[in-house]
């Protein structure tokens, strides 16, 4: 009996330790479960400097109890006014564990939380392309962007995108720029951010470029003003000339209106107008080689018609006729004593054959008025630029026809023939002796003309 009763005391008392030690583990376990740490109760700071522990307490045997927190990797602690424990002094590239205790006894879960590696922020974006309405900036790898006004609201969001499109003219945005995200190794960077203001809008489209004048080297288009000139739609100028040119090339011109690059988008450029130089040199005429003839015969009289013939200068084949070729042709004449004569037509040989009447003796001046024209794809062109020139003859009286016929008989028998007797005539002596005699009937005749 007392062996059995030794066995039942011991037995009794191992059963009394398992139920202790089986109500150790049930209080345990039931402190373990009585708060959570999830993400809403420990908050990593958007900048990533500290960790914020929400306060927290529990209920252990009917009382309650301010749950204390720590955090490995041991960093720096502070408990604040609201109850809330910061740990802050964090080190990028480590998990820290977060657990809550009262006393030695954990009463939470263990919350992991990982703090990527960080980059700094990276260079100010550099524009690229600037227009009206685009902004779009440099490339730069592992990097993404964000356009914001000019008060800061974002008006797209950070993307690959690095060009924004669709925007105001002569308006001022905010583009950003930041070392992206990379999954469990870096977080998104600081931002650099710059101020851009896009252009003012293009003018519209320049009118296509027309056609002044051309060479066998050069080319010339009407300049309107505000408008700009290009061959290649790289190199412009507002003149409008293109010097240096091939011989029968042909060639585009391109207009565009005038901007400055630094506040204006470029103006669309207008439609080609396709020009060919001429194949040789054009020719130009000259003054210099208008012809005049006096057409009557005989000497001139006052009360009698003076004919005359006029011829302008031309190319000579006018069947190879270039762009820019110029002639001078007769179209009118005055004269010193009130003649006149309009709307003389030349032949196709620049020359007129027409007359006037002369009034009085002595010189006529005849001054012919010269229509300059140039060559054209539409055909012969005036220029506006008239030219005059001066031609002289002698007018005798009316009434002296019988002393001017006298006279020229006695100049025949007095200078010409006696001249043409005295070289055939052999001695010097002899030729003296009859130049004496021709000086006496000389003399005579003229006392009887006078």
């Amino acid at each position: 009996m007392k062996k059995a009763t030794v066995i039942s005391k011991r037995m009794l008392s191992v059963l009394l330790a398992v139920l202790m030690m089986a109500s150790c583990f049930a209080v345990a376990a039931s402190a373990a479960q009585l708060y959570t740490l999830d993400e809403s109760n420990c908050v990593l700071d958007k900048d990533k400097k500290w960790i914020t522990v929400s306060a927290a307490t529990v209920t252990i045997d009917g009382e309650e109890k301010d749950v204390s927190f720590s955090i490995t990797p041991e960093a720096d602690k502070d408990e604040l006014k609201t109850g809330e424990t910061k740990f802050f002094g964090l080190e990028t590239g480590k998990t820290y564990k977060i657990v809550g205790k009262v006393g030695d006894e954990v009463v939470t879960n263990t919350f992991s939380i990982q703090l990527l590696n960080s980059k700094p922020a990276p260079a100010e974006p550099i524009p690229e392309k600037l227009t009206a309405t685009e902004i779009t900036v440099k490339a730069v790898s592992g990097c993404e962007y964000q356009l914001a006004d000019k008060d800061g609201v974002v008006l797209k969001d950070w993307s690959a995108t690095r060009a924004f499109t669709g925007l105001t003219p002569e308006t001022r945005y905010k583009v950003s720029i930041r070392y992206a995200e990379v999954a469990n190794t870096y977080y998104a960077s600081p931002a650099s951010t710059i101020t851009v203001k896009t252009l003012k809008a293009a003018a519209g489209t320049a009118p296509a470029p027309v056609l002044e004048d051309k060479t066998d080297t050069t080319i010339k288009v009407k300049a309107v003003p505000n408008v700009e000139y290009s061959l290649d739609k790289t190199t412009w100028n507002s003149t409008g000339e293109f010097t240096g040119l091939k011989p029968s090339t042909p060639y585009e011109v391109y207009a565009r209106y005038a901007f400055n690059k630094d506040e204006q988008a470029e103006s669309p450029i207008s439609a080609a107008t396709k020009i060919t130089t001429n194949a040789k040199a054009r020719y130009e005429a000259s003054m210099d080689k208008v012809k005049f003839e006096v057409t009557t015969k005989g000497d001139l009289y006052a009360g009698s018609a003076v004919k005359f013939k006029v011829t302008g200068d031309a190319p000579k084949d006018l069947g190879a006729l270039q762009y820019g070729d110029t002639r001078y042709i007769p179209v009118s004449f005055t004269t010193n004593q009130g003649g006149s004569g309009a709307g003389i037509n030349p032949k196709s040989d620049l020359a007129v054959e027409t007359y006037t009447t002369p009034s009085e003796a002595g010189e006529l001046v005849i001054t012919v008025t010269f229509r300059e024209e140039r060559y054209t794809d539409s055909g012969w062109a005036n220029t506006g630029n008239d030219q005059k020139k001066d031609f002289s003859v002698k007018v005798y009286g009316s009434g002296e026809k019988g002393r001017v016929t006298l006279s020229r008989i006695l100049n025949f028998f007095t200078n010409t023939l006696p001249k043409s007797i005295a070289n055939v005539l052999g001695s010097d002596t002899m030729k003296n002796a009859f130049n004496t005699m021709l000086k006496l009937v000389k003399n005579l005749l003229g006392a009887l003309t006078n």
